[in-house]
């Protein structure tokens, strides 16, 4: 949060005493808050950070040695599962 200090009183006790240029400046909405009370919250700070998609971080990120284990590690993984889930051949069925 940010909280009201002394400073912040000489122009945002209230609109009558504010200085003009907060009054009237469109960059302020046409006021730049008031009723401010010194040691209570005035309002907060917020931060966003865009985050790129997943294809342009995995582009930017990984250098040519980087993709290659990629792919090895895929393949890898493939062949894993194919071992996995192969009917294991049992030959020929003996009959009695």
């Amino acid at each position: 949060p940010v909280v009201a200090q002394a400073s912040c009183l000489r122009c945002h006790t209230s609109a009558e005493t504010a200085p003009e240029f907060l009054r009237t400046n469109a960059m302020f909405n046409g006021g730049g808050g008031f009723g401010y009370v010194e040691g209570k919250p005035a309002g907060l700070v917020s931060v966003s950070v865009p985050l790129p998609s997943v294809g342009t971080a995995l582009a930017q990120g990984l250098s040519g040695r980087a993709w290659a284990a990629a792919a090895l590690a895929m393949a890898a993984l493939v062949w894993l599962l194919v071992l996995l889930t192969r009917r294991p051949s049992g030959g020929a069925v003996r009959r009695r």
